[in-house]
């Protein structure tokens, strides 16, 4: 008669290799549903950061068009010199690594200075998200490249 090996490793059970194959997939196929739902719900928190400070730069044009009837001169930031009018007075400076660590924010007015773009474009992050963009006109409109759903 054949012996059956039992599963003991000096009196203690072990795991069979089957059983640790089937909780290794279990494992994997729960990272795979959790891994993407936890990079959407941090991209839509930079994504919120970033509709936070196009409101204030929104406000802050609101503010110079009251004083001056004109929207504001050029702003880009990113990690360089803030070129815009509405610093110090309209806004805060935008320049700070804790603003733009996500996003660089753009502005531009038409012509005429009746109107204007601010633009947030995502920076870094993982491939899907790089490049997005966020927009607000003068009108309050938002759009732009970001997930729809995700926009006030």
């Amino acid at each position: 008669m054949i012996e059956r090996p039992t599963h003991r490793i000096r009196g203690k059970k072990a795991f069979t290799l089957l059983e640790l194959m089937i909780v290794v997939i279990i494992i994997g196929i729960l990272s795979g549903i959790a891994i993407p739902g936890f990079i959407r719900t941090t991209e839509k928190a930079k994504g919120d950061e970033a509709i936070t400070n196009l409101r204030l730069i929104f406000t802050g044009e609101r503010m110079y068009r009251l004083d001056y009837n004109i929207y504001c001169d050029l702003l880009e930031t990113g990690f360089g010199p803030l070129d815009t009018g509405l610093y110090p007075d309209y806004i805060e400076d935008m320049t700070t690594p804790a603003r733009t660590r996500y996003f660089t924010f753009t502005l531009w007015r038409s012509g005429d200075y009746l109107s204007f773009t601010a633009t947030a474009t995502r920076t870094g992050g993982p491939p899907a998200y790089n490049g997005r963009t966020i927009t607000i006109d003068q009108d309050e409109a938002w759009g732009g490249t970001w997930p729809p759903e995700w926009l006030p």
